[in-house]
């Protein structure tokens, strides 16, 4: 588990924190019969920032420290430095990564020579990426970003094992 906040700051002090986790456990369980084994398995990982918008260069007409086409001092690396970043009432960035598996393996030995395992899992990943302003726009021109891509697999693998004779390769 890990938190941590930005070099750069907005001028009303905000860090534009992050977080990140990650999460692993397994389970073994071999059988008596001393012919195979049966294993669980789930993962979880997250990790979460704000993010701060470019500083530009050189101001841009417009865009000040109290927001888009409000009076104020011009936002810029020549103005307001270049650690300094608009602050969180004027906008900030939210970008979350996470990814979620769960997972099941069986080895069974059938004979001296056969065996077969058989490995079930489930895989799910989102982001959000959420932003109130863009491209420094005032914000009866600009409009929320809400941009929510996933995936879901759900797979299973069966294998067989065979070994043949004089294969010591």
């Amino acid at each position: 588990w890990d938190k941590a906040n930005n070099f750069l700051r907005g001028s009303d002090g905000y860090a534009n924190p992050s977080y990140n986790y990650a999460y692993y456990a397994k389970t073994r369980h071999e059988f008596a019969s001393g012919d195979g084994d049966l294993s669980f398995g789930a993962y979880v990982s997250r990790a979460s920032a704000q993010r701060p918008f470019p500083i530009p260069v050189t101001p841009i007409p417009g865009v000040t420290l109290t927001g888009p086409g409000n009076a104020g001092p011009p936002f810029s690396q020549q103005t307001t430095g270049f650690y300094t970043t608009l602050p969180f009432k004027v906008n900030w960035k939210l970008d979350v990564n996470a990814i979620e598996m769960l997972w099941s393996k069986l080895n069974v030995r059938l004979s001296d020579i056969t065996s077969v395992h058989n490995l079930v899992y489930f895989f799910h990943e989102h982001r959000l990426h959420f932003t109130p302003l863009h491209d420094y726009l005032p914000t009866d021109q600009s409009s929320w970003e809400i941009n929510r891509p996933s995936a879901h697999v759900l797979g299973d693998k069966l294998t067989f094992e065979l070994k043949l004779p004089y294969n010591y390769v």
